[in-house]
C-alpha cells in the first residue's frame, strides 16, 4: 500500500446472492472499464477502491437486486498466531 493510500481507501466486495445466481454454472462475473478490471467468483471477496465501489459496483443490479455487497472487515486472528501464542503459554508453565 502506498503512503498516499490508507485502509479506508479500500473495501472488500463480493457477489451478492443475486450476483452468484447470475454467474450461473461458470460461477464467475467479470466487470471492467478503462480504469478497473475485477473478476468475482462465488462468495470470495475482492479488495476494491472505495471510489470504484461507490461509483460503479454499488450501482450494478440484477432484476432490481444488488449484484455486489460489501464484506465486513475480519477481526479474526490468523490460526498461526493463535498456535504460537498457545505454545508460549504452554512453555511458560
Amino acid at each position: 500500500m502506498s503512503p498516499a493510500q490508507n485502509k479506508s481507501d479500500f473495501v472488500n466486495v463480493r457477489l451478492s446472492v443475486a450476483g452468484r445466481a447470475f454467474a450461473g454454472d461458470n460461477g464467475v462475473v467479470r466487470i471492467a472499464n478503462a480504469h478497473m478490471n475485477y473478476k468475482f467468483a462465488g462468495d470470495k471477496p475482492q479488495r476494491v477502491l472505495t471510489s470504484e465501489w461507490t461509483k460503479i459496483l454499488s450501482t450494478e443490479q440484477i432484476d432490481g437486486s444488488p449484484m455486489f455487497e460489501i464484506v465486513p472487515q475480519s477481526t479474526t486472528v490468523p490460526p498461526q498466531l493463535v498456535a504460537a501464542a498457545t505454545q508460549e503459554i504452554v512453555d511458560a508453565h
